[in-house]
């Protein structure tokens, strides 16, 4: 369905009629909700919306469970008209970003609240950001991370909510892009009597273990820049998996691509991790082209499929490989603004997933590849972004990928 249909069915189901819509005073409600189940307060700082914490069960799944924890989310009623629709902004796998509640980001949902008089929610993931159930991440507690225990977390949050703030009546519509589109579609089809519509944005809704079709569209991406462009990187990457095989070109590589450290490839997993890695520096740059960079409250410049292309074609640079070389080296330091290529190797990746602090560097954050988020493809519908010889990383085999990506959730669970 085209994003204006999608947007037309969105409007055709908020625009209805107020019978039985609360008549109370939602401001009044709002600073009434500090009780023994809602616990909040203002962010002086940001007056536009308000931080609170909502009580959750650990395991919504068993009855002689009783222990709880908060979770985050912020609200915001600047838009908000007496009869409005609910707007629930779900969060994912990193804390929430108070720019989403910023009236002056341009947010598409923020749009519609406008338009429709909406209050808007954002609610953080359990166990991403500050919404900490657990004392840690080790394995044992991890097991109260999945999908399952977030889509009742939502389901107890809009009940609390209405009953708090007379919302009972009102239509709620789910938010939500990639995992959370797919946390906001599942919220409507599991939770059809709480929420009313769901905006599904390119939520991958139909599991799979070897998703090719995530590579496919990067390749689309670049060659509707440049028809060129994907075959210069396809070629690019042909010739790094030949230097690769040869321990002798680890230390003109390292210089190539601004390694951390000196290359060191001791195993297939370590061949597949730098392949990867290096590979994420393209697909990052097409899933995220043209972002807001001042909402993301980031400080370097942007890097965009224009300035992949751009530097895949700059032919004084050499051959493709060190185009590419240049490209990564350009990213690590204007977008990244990091001094040099994080160490690239298995054993490095996996001490950081071996971290069960929710401090440590592979907690959660931004990234994707943590150890919360391992746990999360292990216990939800696996869909790993991965292609055997199609796109852009033609010489990474979906062998090698494989044992690699098995081996992580392995061996990072075993603490």
């Amino acid at each position: 369905m085209g994003f204006q249909a999608l947007t037309a069915v969105i409007f055709a189901c908020l625009c209805f009629a107020c019978d039985g819509f609360f008549t109370g005073n939602i401001h009044r409600n709002i600073e009434r909700q500090i009780s023994n189940d809602v616990q909040g307060h203002k962010d002086e700082d940001k007056p536009v919306f308000q931080q609170h914490w909502i009580s959750q069960k650990l395991d919504h799944f068993n009855g002689a469970d009783s222990r709880a924890w908060k979770q985050k989310f912020l609200v915001t009623e600047t838009y908000y008209r007496t009869g409005g629709p609910v707007f629930l902004m779900i969060g994912g796998e990193g804390p929430i970003n108070n720019q989403w509640m910023s009236t002056d980001s341009g947010s598409t949902w923020l749009t519609y609240a406008k338009k429709l008089g909406a209050l808007c929610f954002l609610l953080e993931h359990r166990f991403y950001g500050d919404s900490h159930p657990t004392v840690d991440l080790r394995t044992e507690n991890l097991q109260f991370l999945s999908s399952q225990q977030a889509l009742a977390d939502l389901a107890h949050f809009r009940t609390v909510m209405a009953k708090q703030l007379g919302l009972t009546n009102s239509k709620w519509v789910a938010f939500g892009g990639s995992y959370p589109g797919a946390l906001a579609a599942w919220s409507r089809l599991k939770y059809p009597n709480l929420i009313h519509a769901a905006v599904a944005s390119s939520a991958p809704l139909h599991a799979t273990v070897n998703f090719s079709e995530y590579l496919e569209v990067v390749w689309r991406a670049l060659a509707a820049e440049n028809p060129k462009c994907p075959l210069l990187v396809k070629k690019a990457f042909d010739t790094l998996n030949e230097l690769i095989k040869d321990p002798k070109n680890y230390e003109n590589i390292t210089k190539d691509f601004n390694l951390c450290s000196r290359l060191q490839i001791q195993s297939e997993k370590d061949r597949a991790y730098i392949l990867d890695s290096l590979a994420d520096s393209i697909m990052s740059t097409v899933q995220y082209n043209n972002d807001n960079r001042a909402f993301e409250s980031a400080l370097g410049t942007n890097c965009t499929i224009k300035t992949v292309c751009g530097v895949m074609s700059e032919e004084s640079l050499g051959e493709p490989y060190y185009r590419f070389a240049a490209f990564v080296a350009l990213r690590t330091t204007t977008y990244l603004l990091q001094p040099c290529f994080k160490d690239p190797t298995y054993s490095a990746n996996l001490q950081d997933l071996r971290n069960t602090s929710y401090s440590g560097p592979a907690s959660g954050g931004d990234s994707g590849c943590t150890r919360p988020a391992l746990s999360l493809a292990i216990s939800r519908p696996l869909i790993l972004q991965t292609s055997p010889l199609v796109a852009l990383a033609s010489s990474i085999t979906w062998n090698s990928v494989w044992t690699f990506l098995t081996s992580a959730l392995r061996h990072s669970m075993l603490v």
